[in-house]
């Protein structure tokens, strides 16, 4: 049998007691109030440093199982210096004992046992340029000498000033304080001195710019029809609901347009329930007349003698153009009142299935067609007293 060197019992156990040292140390380390505070900064600036500039995060490899540390200095540094700092003035209460953060459930201002500090910056990280989060600069600012003790409950405060100030910004152009959501992609330059800087650039180089986007247009023809396509089949639901919502606003606040659809769906839904159709052609083209001849018409014969009010006053504008309704309408207030456009002699004595026959053009010549106060025209209607 062989018999074990007393050389190698001597380094066995020379590991044995290097490990368990190790052990005991890291295992008095992390109990270590310093240390903690020193993991938080850690990860406080690696979250900063990614957020910013996303170039000095170190990943677990094989060859590097422990990430390097992100501060230049080790956490005995960090606790020696947080110490002197305990020292100083006005600091005396200050302990590794009562560091965390501001509790105001806790916190009472004339019992220092309920006062509890934090770590900050003596120059705000957004007072500072680019350079010092990164490169050779990175010590000047995350460095030791940067770094003090101060009550829990004052970096609060801080906080919360530095985050109303980060709320407003001045413009480097018109020099006015706005809100940071006015300036887009971070810029310092607001929406407004952008809008007129780029409004600027279109007017000086308009024929320069209007070349070149009818090259591009001219060059990727297909590729431009192949993506509408596309984006119309994709979006159908959402192309149809943009179109009637603009057609609503339209319709409420041009009443030109308004009345050309009126007359436009009125023409159709005659045509359709005696079977006959527009054929894909405008109604216009078959009237005899404009719709700014309409409009003129219809207008003239707001200041006919059955329009007025009893006192003799003009009610009827395109405003108040509409139908009938019984929980709005009062006969004593005309403001109340609604108009709508009426056949003289009623459609129904009309037959006609194309826009291209006599009977057409006489039904919708503007001779037959008048403005009516919208409750006697469907008073009219029910008891057909204007029919054959």
């Amino acid at each position: 049998m062989n018999e074990v060197k007393p050389d190698r019992i001597r380094t066995k156990n020379k590991e044995k007691i290097y490990l368990r040292n190790k052990a005991h140390l890291t295992k008095k380390k992390e109990n270590d109030p310093a240390f903690q505070a020193y993991v938080r900064l850690s990860n406080e600036v690696q979250s900063l440093l990614e957020e910013k500039v996303g170039n000095r995060k170190v990943r677990k490899t094989k060859k590097n199982p422990q990430p390097k540390r992100v501060l230049p200095f080790s956490w005995q540094a960090y606790k020696k210096h947080m110490e002197n700092e305990f020292g100083k003035l006005g600091n005396e209460w200050i302990s590794w004992a009562n560091y965390g953060f501001f509790n105001e459930r806790t916190w009472s201002n004339e019992d220092p046992n309920s006062w509890t500090w934090e770590y900050d910056y003596i120059i705000s990280i957004e007072k500072l340029p680019h350079t010092f989060r990164t490169g050779k600069n990175f010590n000047k600012f995350w460095g030791l000498a940067n770094l003090c003790a101060i009550s829990a409950k004052q970096k609060s405060i801080d906080d919360l000033h530095r985050i109303e100030a980060l709320k407003r910004k001045v413009c480097n152009v018109c020099g006015i304080e706005q809100p940071a959501e006015n300036f887009p992609y971070d810029k310092m330059q607001c929406r407004n001195c952008l809008a007129i800087k780029k409004r600027l650039y279109k007017e000086e180089n308009k024929e320069a710019l209007a070349e070149a986007d009818r090259k591009y247009r001219e060059e990727h023809k297909e590729e431009r029809r192949a993506y509408e396509r596309k984006y119309e089949e994709d979006n159908k639901i959402a192309i149809r609901k943009r179109k009637a919502k603009r057609a609503r606003e339209r319709r409420s606040e041009d009443f030109v347009y308004r009345n050309r659809g009126i007359i436009s769906n009125r023409i159709y839904e005659e045509l359709h329930s005696n079977r006959g159709s527009k054929r894909g052609k405008s109604c216009f083209d078959f009237l005899g007349w404009k719709i700014e001849e309409y409009i003129l018409h219809m207008e003239a014969g707001f200041s006919l003698p059955e329009n007025l009010t009893i006192d003799g006053k003009i009610w009827m504008t395109w405003k108040n153009q509409g139908k009938y309704s019984k929980k709005t309408w009062n006969d004593n207030d005309p403001e109340t009142w609604k108009w709508q456009q009426d056949h003289i002699k009623p459609v129904s004595d009309f037959e006609y299935q194309t826009m291209d026959c006599q009977e057409f053009r006489d039904c919708w010549a503007l001779s037959n067609l008048r403005p009516l106060n919208a409750k006697q025209n469907l008073l009219d209607g029910t008891s057909r007293i204007r029919h054959k």
